[in-house]
């Protein structure tokens, strides 16, 4: 019987791995625009900012403290059969967070209210939970389902067009000695969201000197232009 083939379900992780590279370049074009952005009091004759040329992201490669309660919390609350949560999962993940905080599992915790604990973790909860509706209980493990670092290597050109950068460096969060030199906070890293840090060292953007706007199309790129889609194929 003749029939409209058969679609294939969505590819998650793939889907996944697309909206964190957008979702890097949304975040890091915004650093990058208030780095150079000249200063609010500008006087006449001061020169503008250097343009950022390189930035260092410092990879997470899983969650811990907290994180990692709310998410073991939600897997324990998933029901796999059916692909949902029971009503009672925002009590679990409560529950499970006052014990660690009472237990001192994570510094972060101590001395919070009830309130305050449920402030700090109930939004990365709710979006965990809505991630597991569509991805499945692989959604809550404590690493990413695609390798963060490898995916962001992957794109380094397509990184570096879009946000017209000369270098990109990836790191591991475990880099203590390589952070430091950076400057980096490796308590600001988690797993979607690399620490970064910036290095200045261009003519200002505009300024018709160096990369601004010249040969390597930095000022267009990191004004909104994109090059080609981002490669997906190392997730």
């Amino acid at each position: 019987m003749l029939g409209w083939p058969a679609s294939e379900e969505p590819d998650f992780v793939l889907q996944r791995a697309a909206q964190y590279i957008e979702s890097v370049i949304f975040h890091w074009r915004k650093l990058i625009a208030k780095a150079e952005a000249p200063p609010k009091k500008k006087k006449a004759g001061d020169p503008l900012p250097p343009r950022i040329v390189r930035v260092d992201a410092f990879v997470a490669e899983r969650f811990g403290g907290w994180q990692e309660v709310v998410l073991r919390a939600l897997a324990s609350a998933f029901d796999a059969a059916s692909g949902s949560f029971p009503p009672t999962a925002f009590d679990s993940v409560g529950a499970a967070v006052k014990a660690a905080a009472e237990e001192g599992v994570d510094p972060s915790l101590e001395g919070m209210n009830d309130k305050q604990l449920k402030a700090l973790t109930m939004p990365f909860a709710k979006f965990r939970m809505e991630d597991a509706l569509k991805g499945g209980l692989a959604v809550l493990d404590v690493k990413l389902p695609f390798d963060e670092a490898a995916l962001l290597r992957a794109n380094e050109a397509y990184l570096l067009r879009a946000l017209g950068l000369e270098a990109v460096g990836v790191h591991s969060a475990r880099d203590a000695a390589a952070a430091a030199a950076a400057g980096v906070d490796l308590a600001a890293a988690y797993p979607g969201a690399p620490a970064v840090a910036l290095t200045a060292g261009g003519a200002p953007r505009g300024s018709g000197g160096g990369g601004g706007g010249g040969g390597s199309g930095g000022g267009a790129a990191a004004a909104g232009a994109k090059a080609a889609a981002p490669a997906l194929a190392a997730v």
